[in-house]
């Protein structure tokens, strides 16, 4: 696995049953919506989160036919239990700089309902210190974490999130 991350290459760690739906894909441990007029894409990870669903949506959205260089992104991470070890956020953020070329830059907002993913997060925001993207941390916690994503990303106020994300 080290060796084809290494060499830029995804490999699927597990069969995934995906439902299309226009720019959405779901499938049992995320889901996905690419809108290039908003500029975005936004994720909402399910049930157990590791290395292997991190970098099977990665790969499913930068082989979808929508995905665009430089659109930022929304990753809502509430409600899912976090299996990931410093070494995993590692090869993650080395995985991100691989694809830089193709990915271009944006912006991350990470949503999160607890202690363990924002310490994962900052783990993450201090390995990828290195890259040009800008990463930050909303958590629910925090309130209005629709109003400060949607100021963060320089999205309209009246814009609307799709259904599955936790923010509205």
């Amino acid at each position: 696995m080290l060796i084809l991350l290494s060499l830029g290459l995804w490999k699927f760690t597990e069969k995934i049953e995906a439902k299309f739906v226009g720019v959405y894909m779901k499938t049992a441990r995320f889901e996905f919506k690419i809108d290039k007029a908003a500029n975005c894409i936004f994720v909402r990870h399910f049930g157990l989160v590791d290395l292997a669903s991190i970098l099977d949506r990665g790969s499913a959205i930068f082989n979808h036919a929508d995905y665009q260089s430089g659109l930022n992104r929304i990753t809502d991470f509430t409600g899912v239990e976090t299996k990931l070890s410093s070494e995993d956020i590692r090869l993650i953020t080395d995985k991100i700089s691989l694809r830089k070329t193709e990915s271009g830059n944006y912006r991350e907002a990470v949503i999160v309902d607890n202690l363990l993913g924002y310490g994962l997060v900052r783990i993450f925001n201090s390995l990828s210190s290195l890259n040009e993207n800008e990463y930050e941390i909303f958590s629910t916690e925090d309130g209005d974490v629709s109003f400060k994503v949607k100021n963060w990303l320089n999205l309209d106020s009246s814009f609307l999130f799709p259904g599955f994300l936790s923010v509205k």
